[in-house]
């Protein structure tokens, strides 16, 4: 199961009216996460470098 929050603040980024919430946050943490913009892809890498 994939946790998530949902904010209901006046101010700052989760006051926009378009964002839903934050949906995994507790369970990224492991990875490292690569942004592919040009490919339109996400790799999610070992979150051990070493």
């Amino acid at each position: 199961m994939v946790g998530g929050t949902c904010g209901c603040a006046r101010a700052g980024a989760f006051a926009d009216p378009y964002t839903a919430g934050n949906l995994a946050g507790g369970f990224l943490f492991r990875f490292r996460i690569l942004l592919d913009y040009g490919r339109m892809r996400i790799a999610l890498l070992d979150g051990d470098p070493g």
